[in-house]
């Protein structure tokens, strides 16, 4: 199934009835967005040293007969942004439960109660980290098709690169390139254009809906990051 015909769900139910591809593709998808998710939670904190297990336990969660992916309705709509955070949050909660009972570490309850109070903060920093990780995403998917398509396109994505990475004027581009400044602005904005597109089918994958919803949530994703 191509990436423009699958959604996480499709991937999900894959992964739920063993499909090793689909298993490793939802742990290549989302493996760095569970570690940044408990490292936030656990900044600062002795527990951050066990991040690495949490990691391992959460897709344990997911994989395991009769986890997390074996109770989810696959018929559902929506994304898996919320059930994601819900299984990461179940995890870290049972870290720091384990952590006060066998005192293996000099966090103590006061410590480990902080961690567990201010859900709202860190579920404002997945949501963060989540649209990181989305838009990282399209960036790879336009990296990708530029390279296919040739020089043009691969010379849009440097300029959009130039402009949001480096924060170069359009004009100082066009400097760089040799070029006219106003045919760099109609390249910038063909390449905004193409970021827009590989966007809009990132988030048709994790948010099955209309083109309506779809366009709704990418204006978020990049709110977000504003």
């Amino acid at each position: 199934m191509s990436h423009s015909e699958s959604t996480c769900w499709t991937l999900i139910e894959g992964a739920v009835r063993g499909r090793p591809e689909d298993r490793e593709d939802l742990a290549r998808r989302y493996a760095a967005l569970i570690q940044a998710a408990l490292k936030g939670r656990w900044a600062g904190s002795p527990i951050l040293a066990e991040v690495p297990d949490a990691s391992q336990e959460v897709f344990l969660e997911l994989f395991r007969d009769g986890g997390a992916l074996h109770r989810v309705r696959l018929d559902r709509d929506g994304s898996f942004r919320g059930f994601l955070y819900g299984v990461i949050l179940n995890v870290a909660r049972r870290f720091e439960r384990n952590r006060r009972q066998h005192r293996e570490s000099a966090l103590d309850s006061t410590e480990t109660d902080s961690i567990a109070t201010d859900e709202d903060m860190l579920a404002r920093q997945f949501d963060r980290t989540w649209a990181e990780s989305l838009l990282n995403q399209a960036a790879s998917l336009m990296t990708e098709r530029a390279r296919s398509l040739g020089p043009p396109a691969e010379r849009r994505l440097e300029i959009l690169r130039l402009r949001f990475s480096e924060g170069l004027p359009v004009r100082s581009i066009a400097e760089r390139f040799s070029d006219k400044t106003e045919h760099v602005h109609h390249e910038y904005a063909k390449a905004r254009a193409d970021f827009r597109k590989a966007l809009e089918e990132v988030v048709t994958f994790h948010y099955p809906g209309s083109k309506l919803e779809v366009e709704r949530q990418c204006q978020e994703l990049i709110q977000l990051l504003q």
